[in-house]
């Protein structure tokens, strides 16, 4: 199955749809956050990614998270700013919401598509909500069972929005690599029979950041999510498994690579190929000098490289035995056809 988010074919058969993800990797800083989204456009990303709360409607005030929370907040005013800024930077913006108040906002300014969080799979009052705008919607399935994906899925149907993508991504922060379990994306195609996407949660550091993703791709996913910052090393919101510009970069060099190595499937020799034909392929000649009128045995011919002329496969030399010679046909000479009677 296959969908479109903005100009984008997303399926099988279709390139890799690349989304860098901000988080809350602006750590409450408009500027920064604007850094960021320009750095993961310039590194080749087809869409970024925006998540959009409000504090009071997303933790309850005892919780200890509830500061930092707080402390990272944008307000409207900047929210608008920032998404004016993307549709600059030309590439899809993401809304992720985390409220209905929040999905109203990303749907007055436009985003390209919507994704409902892992943390609101249950809840149908949301999924109701982005259903009704029409547009793409990807599903954070990390943490669900099966229950939960399906009745999320009937009720954006129920809704008439069949444009669904399933995004699998283990969600514990950073992922070990024993639990990323790439062959799930495998089992939601067969299951849902629906565009499977990856979003990557591993340690960024690792050696494995940027090419899990394609191997991702090798399981079927059609969509790579994965997270970028400014630097790491400042151990901002979400730095774990975020990817700085000159990683995201190189991440997307091969995922593009690899789609080139996968080709047609077709067994056929390309252009390159014919070049190696041409050299290294052995045609039939003359092992000694042949006279006319002589009739040619197997002994009479080898097999040997000429990349200055083409002849016939050894494998035509039994079909050539008996034949009369015409011309004299010299030593190392191709043999012909035309030559022989």
């Amino acid at each position: 199955m296959q969908i479109k988010i903005g100009n984008k074919v997303i399926g099988d058969g279709s390139p890799t749809y690349i989304i860098a993800e901000l988080a809350s990797a602006h750590c409450g800083s408009l500027e920064l956050a604007k850094e960021i989204l320009k750095s993961a456009a310039e590194a080749g990303c087809d869409a970024v990614k925006l998540q959009r709360f409000h504090t009071d409607k997303l933790i309850v005030p005892s919780d200890q998270r509830y500061e930092n929370f707080k402390k990272i907040e944008l307000s409207d005013k900047d929210w608008e700013n920032l998404i004016s800024f993307a549709k600059t930077l030309n590439v899809d913006i993401i809304g992720e919401p985390y409220d209905e108040d929040a999905a109203e906002f990303f749907e007055k300014h436009n985003v390209t598509a919507f994704k409902v969080p892992s943390s609101d799979i249950a809840n149908p009052h949301l999924a109701k909500k982005v259903a009704a705008f029409g547009k793409p919607i990807l599903i954070a399935v990390g943490g669900s069972d099966l229950r939960e994906i399906e009745n999320t899925i009937k009720i954006l149907k129920a809704a008439g929005n069949q444009q669904i993508v399933l995004m699998h991504g283990y969600q514990a922060f950073p992922t070990k690599i024993e639990d990323t379990n790439l062959s799930a994306i495998r089992t939601l195609k067969k299951e849902f029979d629906l565009p499977v996407g990856f979003s990557d949660h591993i340690d960024a550091s690792s050696e494995i950041a940027i090419t899990l993703p394609v191997l991702a791709i090798a399981h079927g996913a059609s969509i790579i999510e994965k997270h970028i910052t400014k630097n790491r090393a400042d151990k901002g919101f979400d730095h774990f498994s975020s990817l700085h510009k000159e990683e995201f970069t190189r991440m997307v060099s091969l995922i593009r690579n690899y789609e080139k190595a996968i080709g047609t499937g077709a067994l056929e020799a390309y252009e390159a190929e014919q070049t190696y034909r041409k050299k290294m392929k052995k045609y039939i000649v003359a092992a000694r000098d042949l006279k006319a009128g002589e009739t040619i045995r197997l002994s009479d011919m080898a097999f040997k490289r000429n990349q200055n002329e083409t002849g016939l496969s050894p494998s035509e030399a039994e079909g050539l035995i008996g034949k009369k010679i015409i011309t004299n046909i010299s030593e190392n000479e191709i043999i012909k056809l035309e030559r022989l009677a």
